[in-house]
């Protein structure tokens, strides 16, 4: 994943605070304002937002907060989506080597892992939101990125 800004770092600790269930009414509070104020923060940069990361990390941050503002991430990021062959995906651009060494690098595509978490995302905020038969089709590429042991590399 990618804690690189202020935004991604603000939808993780919502998706956290969102989930969190605590009987100390206290705490409650602290927390309610923590996520109203998370939630707005993310809200009123949403429009910032290029990258399918972000807004896949975005999105799923405010529909588990409640928002009714999901939308807001979440249509862009539909329109950057990949469908080939019945399977829908998103990537994450990569950017370019700064230094001009001459060191060995891997002869697959890079950046696939932040893909997967991306897709990851989606389907799950998918199919907590509308059912699993509307993200048949990122399960399809998931599915098809497993390894030879299944797991993801």
């Amino acid at each position: 994943g990618g804690a690189s800004s202020t935004i991604t770092l603000t939808a993780y600790v919502l998706t956290s605070i969102s989930e969190v269930k605590l009987s100390s009414v206290e705490i409650q509070s602290r927390l309610a304002t923590a996520k109203s104020k998370a939630q707005t923060y993310l809200e009123s940069h949403a429009s910032t937002l290029g990258d399918p990361y972000s807004l896949a990390l975005t999105s799923y941050a405010l529909y588990k907060s409640g928002s009714a503002n999901v939308d807001l991430t979440l249509s862009p990021l539909e329109k950057m989506a990949k469908m080939e062959g019945g399977q829908q995906y998103w990537e994450q651009p990569q950017p370019e080597p700064t230094s001009n060494s001459k060191s060995w690098r891997s002869p697959h595509k890079q950046g696939k892992a932040v893909n997967i978490e991306l897709a990851a995302y989606v389907l799950q905020l998918k199919t907590e939101r509308s059912g699993p038969a509307s993200a048949i089709p990122i399960l399809r590429w998931l599915s098809a990125q497993r390894n030879s042991n299944g797991g993801f590399s």
